[in-house]
C-alpha cells in the first residue's frame, strides 16, 4: 500500500469566473417539482393551489402551461410587474436591487411559447388577497422565480486543486460566490423553506498556489459503496414523466416525444392521483412505495408495449404525420382502435390467472334485472358479494347460488339508504373537503380523516382552523400512520 506523508505539495492551483444563469420561468411541472421538494406537496394539490390562485385570487397568468419563456411583446410589461410584487415586504429588497440593472431578456423567446406563455404574477395587488397559507408560499414561489429569472447572472470563481501526498493524488474543488446575482432571491427562499440545495455540498479553498507545501493532519482510509438509484419523489417522477423518451435508440421517436414526454402538464397530476386511487402505490414521507397490488400490475405489463415509452413516441410520430397530411387521420384511428382491443383482451387474459403466480377468476351467477341493469353474485376473498351498476354490496354468509332477486335488492336499497345518511351526516361534521380524496370531520372524539375507507384521527394539537389549511399529503400520511400502527397492534395481540 502506497504510504501517505506529513506534507502535501500543491501541483496545480486554477481559479476561473464562472457565470450562473438563472432559472427559468416556471411552468406547470416545474412549479409541481418545486413544491413537492419545499412543502411536499403533491402534483395534484400544487395544481389545485395553482388554478385558485389564477380562477379566484387573480394573482397569477394561466397555470396549467408547458413553457418556460415568454413573448417579446411581453418584455415590456415586466417592470409593471415587478412594482406590483415589491409591495410584498419580504421581496421589498430584491426588487430595489433588481431596479439597478438591465432586465434579463433571457426569459424572452417567442419561438418557445406554446399554447400559454410561462407562469407570472399578474398585476393584482396581492397584499389586498385572502390567502391561506399554503396558497401563500405557493404564490411566493411563483414570485421568488420571477425575480430570479429577471435578474443579473451569479458570477463564481471556481477553484481546482491538485496536490500530492507521498506517492498519491489528491484532488479539491470549490466554488466562491462572488456576485450573487439572481441567487440572492432564491438562496432567501431556500433558506425560508429550510431546503438544504447542491450549494451546501460546495467548499470555500483557501487560498493556495501552485508549489506551496501544507501539513497534513489525521489522514484515514474511508471505505463507501456505491448508492443504488433513490426511490422516487413526486418531484423525480414528475421530472421523468416530462423528460421520457430521450433514451429511445430510435433517433425519429425521440425526436416525435421530445416535446410531450408521458402525459401534458394539465395531465401529469392527475395520472399520479389515479396510481394513488387505485392503491397502485402509496406514499411513505416523500417517497413513493409500489403497493402489492401495484407489483402485481407492473408484472402483468411491464414487458408489454403498453408499458413502454416507445408506444407514445410511435403514436406522436403519426400525429406528425397526420399534421404535415402524410398519414390518414382515420388510418391513426382504426389502429388504435384494433390496439385498444387486443390489448384490453390479452391483459384480460392473462390478469385472469394471475395472482403471483396464478390466480383463477371466481364465477358470478346473474340473478335477475334490477333498474335495467342486471345483479349479479361472486365469491370473493371476503366472502359472497353483489355487483350492480359497477359497485359491490356484501352478503352475510350465503353462497352466491343461494341469493335471490329480492333479497339482492333488499341488500342493495339498505345499503344506499344507509349511505345517503352516512353522506348526510358527514356533511354536517364536514370541517373540509381535501381534493377529491380526503374529507376532515369532527367526531365524537374529536377531528379526524377519512379517504372512505379509513378514519385517522388528528393530533390532539390540531385546531378546526388549522385542520382547514390541510393538503391531502397530510391526510395521506395520517392514514398511512394510523394504518402501520393499527397493524403493529394487531401483531402484538396475536404474540
Amino acid at each position: 500500500m502506497q504510504q501517505l506523508t506529513t506534507l502535501a505539495t500543491c501541483t496545480k492551483a486554477e481559479t476561473k469566473k464562472v457565470n450562473e444563469y438563472a432559472p427559468l420561468l416556471f411552468d406547470l411541472t416545474s412549479l409541481q417539482q418545486e413544491a413537492n421538494r419545499k412543502f411536499s406537496l403533491s402534483a395534484q394539490d400544487t395544481l389545485n393551489i395553482a388554478q385558485d390562485l389564477y380562477e379566484k385570487h387573480k394573482l397569477i397568468t394561466y397555470p396549467r402551461t408547458g413553457s418556460r419563456y415568454l413573448t417579446e411583446d411581453m418584455y415590456e410589461g415586466i417592470p409593471a410587474l415587478v412594482d406590483v410584487v415589491a409591495n410584498i415586504p419580504r421581496f421589498a429588497p430584491f426588487v430595489q436591487e433588481l431596479k439597478k440593472h438591465p432586465i434579463s431578456r433571457r426569459p424572452i423567446n417567442g419561438k418557445k411559447v406554446t399554447d400559454h406563455h410561462a407562469l407570472l404574477p399578474t398585476e393584482t395587488d396581492p397584499t389586498k388577497a385572502h390567502l391561506s397559507a399554503i396558497e401563500k408560499k405557493v404564490y411566493a414561489l411563483i414570485v421568488t422565480r420571477f425575480l430570479a429569472a429577471f435578474s443579473p447572472v451569479c458570477q463564481k470563481e471556481v477553484t481546482k486543486l491538485e496536490f500530492m501526498c507521498g506517492e498519491l493524488l489528491f484532488k479539491a474543488s470549490g466554488t466562491v460566490i462572488v456576485v450573487p446575482g439572481w441567487r440572492e432571491v432564491e438562496y432567501e427562499s431556500r433558506q425560508k423553506g429550510n431546503e438544504k440545495t447542491d450549494d451546501d455540498e460546495d467548499q470555500e479553498l483557501p487560498k493556495v498556489a501552485k508549489g506551496d507545501i501544507l501539513p497534513v493532519s489525521d489522514p484515514a482510509v474511508v471505505k463507501k459503496m456505491t448508492k443504488a438509484k433513490p426511490i422516487h419523489a413526486e418531484a423525480s417522477l414528475l421530472k421523468l414523466m416530462e423528460t421520457a423518451g430521450k433514451d429511445l435508440e430510435d433517433e425519429e421517436l425521440k425526436e416525435a416525444i421530445k416535446e410531450c414526454g408521458l402525459g401534458t402538464p394539465a395531465t401529469r397530476a392527475s395520472v399520479i392521483e389515479t396510481l394513488f386511487t387505485r392503491e397502485y402505490i402509496i406514499r411513505d414521507k416523500k417517497k413513493l412505495l409500489p403497493t402489492e397490488k401495484g407489483l402485481q400490475v407492473y408484472e402483468l405489463v411491464k414487458d408489454r408495449s403498453i408499458a413502454s415509452v416507445d408506444l407514445t413516441g410511435r403514436w406522436e410520430k403519426s400525429l406528425n404525420l397526420i399534421a404535415r397530411g402524410e398519414r390518414a387521420y382515420e388510418q391513426f384511428i382504426e389502429a388504435i382502435h384494433k390496439y385498444t382491443h387486443d390489448i384490453v383482451k390479452n391483459l384480460s387474459e392473462a390478469g385472469a390467472h394471475y395472482q403471483g403466480e396464478k390466480r383463477e377468476v371466481a364465477d358470478q351467477t346473474e340473478i335477475g334485472l334490477f333498474e335495467e341493469q342486471m345483479v349479479r353474485a361472486g365469491k370473493g376473498q371476503f366472502g359472497t358479494y353483489l355487483l350492480h351498476k359497477g359497485k359491490f354490496y356484501h352478503v352475510e354468509i350465503k353462497e352466491p347460488n343461494q341469493v335471490e332477486l329480492p333479497e339482492a335488492i333488499t341488500i342493495i336499497e339498505q345499503r344506499r339508504a344507509y349511505e345517503t345518511t352516512r353522506d348526510a351526516e358527514m356533511e354536517k361534521n364536514t370541517v373540509a373537503v381535501v381534493g377529491k380524496r380526503y374529507t376532515i370531520l369532527t367526531g365524537k372524539y374529536g377531528l379526524y380523516v377519512t379517504d372512505g375507507q379509513t378514519n385517522a384521527s388528528l393530533p390532539k394539537h390540531i385546531s378546526t382552523d388549522e385542520a382547514k389549511t390541510w393538503n391531502a399529503q397530510q391526510c395521506r400520511q395520517t392514514i398511512t400512520s394510523y394504518k402501520q400502527w393499527k397493524k403493529k397492534q394487531m401483531k402484538t395481540k396475536r404474540a
